[in-house]
């Protein structure tokens, strides 16, 4: 420390002396300023040199401590220890190997995967394959307690966060109109985040009068398959519903054919009532146009046409031999049916 106060006084010292606009002078302030830099490289070259040196014997000295409290293992012969990457992820090497004497110390730090044993080395922290120790049967035996642990930290992590879940979804409501406003603040003036459907299920998690904080499931798969606590957040989204589209009691999801008869007779006011109850009950009736044929009976298996100077008729086959319908339209209107 004083070699390098002096150094740095120097430095101040010789730009002071040697500010004059001469080129003699910065020549010699430049010579100088480079017998400093081989001074510094020196001294910062010592240093490493020293620091290496204390930290092998803090290696040692630890690693004698820990004879008194770790397994010592008997090699077979000389053996390959593998030092692993810091800078990598687990697991992997960084290339760098020792090789340790049959009669040297191994202390047994952990048995990790099938085939490796993690072990110290006077200091030196790596892995050794298992077939260069000699007492096998104990490092079978390691390995094996050593899955079933993992299998019981696995069970333990699923359990938790089953008992994480469960509280989120413990008071489940169903939406129970044909479309719910999932939004972002407990008001009608804020904004949608999106439109719920009949059936959906949400689950409580706060109240504000009318007005209920939920969570809703927005990635089903990351639901049945979550590993960590961390990934919870993004298995749910957050919003407020309205009391009003909740029900307590559970609420079949429509399917998707339904749900497209109920959206057309919801959008088409104007139409015969009777003709919106056969739709929704799956039945035709004459009069009805092919749109509405198709939302209560899917699409046809067959289609024949037959086309005049007058119009256009069409025959619908749906099913087979011997449970066929026959549809028949003119001018798109349906005119009769035979079954």
């Amino acid at each position: 420390m004083r070699k390098l106060i002096l150094i740095l006084t120097l430095i101040t010292v010789t730009t002071i002396c040697y500010g004059q606009d001469s080129l003699k002078n910065y020549q010699n302030e430049v010579k100088h300023l480079q017998g400093i830099k081989i001074e510094l490289t020196d001294s910062l070259k010592a240093i490493s040199n020293k620091i290496e040196r204390v930290s092998s014997k803090i290696a040692k000295i630890e690693f004698n401590n820990s004879k008194r409290k770790l397994t010592s293992l008997k090699l077979n012969g000389e053996a390959i220890l593998k030092v692993p990457d810091v800078n990598k992820s687990r697991g992997t090497f960084s290339g760098e190997t020792v090789r340790v004497p049959k009669d040297a110390k191994v202390l047994l730090l952990n048995v990790e995967t099938n085939s490796y044993v993690r072990v110290n080395y006077e200091g030196i922290i790596g892995y050794i394959g298992k077939w260069f120790f000699e007492n096998q049967g104990m490092i079978e035996k390691m390995i094996e307690e050593n899955i079933k642990s993992k299998q019981r930290e696995i069970e333990r992590k699923k359990k938790h966060i089953d008992s994480l879940i469960t509280a989120i979804e413990k008071d489940t409501r169903w939406i129970k109109t044909f479309n719910g406003n999932f939004r972002v603040e407990p008001s009608t003036n804020s904004d949608i985040i999106v439109k719920l459907e009949e059936g959906d299920e949400v689950f409580i998690q706060n109240k504000n009068g009318n007005w209920l904080k939920v969570k809703r499931i927005v990635d089903l798969k990351l639901r049945s398959s979550i590993n960590n606590e961390e990934e919870i957040s993004a298995i749910y989204q957050d919003g407020w519903v309205h009391s009003s589209i909740i029900s307590s009691e559970e609420v079949r999801k429509l399917s998707p054919t339904i749900r497209k008869s109920k959206k057309f007779v919801r959008n088409n006011p104007q139409i015969r009532e009777q003709f919106k109850q056969d739709i929704l009950a799956g039945t035709i009736r004459i009069g009805m146009t092919k749109e509405m044929v198709r939302l209560a009976r899917g699409e046809p298996d067959d289609i024949n046409r037959t086309v005049n100077s007058y119009s256009t008729r069409e025959q619908w086959v749906y099913g087979s031999i011997p449970n066929r319908l026959y549809v028949y339209f003119e001018d798109g209107i349906m005119t009769s049916f035979q079954d």
